[in-house]
């Protein structure tokens, strides 16, 4: 990704975008950018120090973000003012944490041997564990659709389909 023709990043672990920013993780730093009409990319904000970043998800009313961070847990991030994005807090999962999905004041965060924890967000500075979906298999990433939590099981090359409607 190049900024003024200059490499802005070497490699980027997610990115997601809302109507006026794309946000890129990448080697521990959460990035806000700007994208011009003639796709330029300009970085308007950034926060580093999120350890070995792997994914991220919007919090419901879009004003934060949730980042996963393999060994390092999950930070919670205020991206509120995108020029300076900062972090609320961090929840330490049971293990490395991978991919996530987030359904309303619920993240479910993959923590691979660990199955995938269940975590109250409703108050985004105390995040707290309610659950996990415990499997016998390395799970990857997860997506939330109408009750159910889809899993990627990595060795085993497939889904895992977890009824969470209760």
């Amino acid at each position: 990704i190049l900024d003024n023709d200059e490499k802005l990043f070497d490699r980027v672990d997610a990115c997601v975008i809302d109507e006026k920013y794309v946000y890129f993780i990448s080697r521990g730093t959460l990035s806000i950018c700007t994208i011009s009409d003639s796709r330029q990319v300009t970085e308007i904000g950034s926060v580093s120090g999120l350890g070995s970043t792997r994914d991220m998800a919007f919090t419901k009313d879009q004003k934060a973000l949730v980042v996963t961070s393999r060994r390092n847990g999950v930070y919670i991030v205020d991206i509120s003012d995108p020029t300076n994005p900062t972090v609320l807090s961090h929840y330490d999962s049971l293990e490395y944490s991978t991919g996530l999905d987030i359904n309303g004041n619920y993240a479910f965060i993959c923590s691979r041997w660990f199955g995938v924890e269940i975590v109250d967000i409703s108050d985004l500075r105390n995040p707290q564990y309610v659950s996990s979906l415990n499997g016998e298999n390395e799970y990857q990433d997860c997506f939330f659709d109408s009750g159910f939590v889809y899993v990627g099981v990595y060795n085993g090359k497939r889904i895992d389909v977890w009824d969470v409607r209760n």
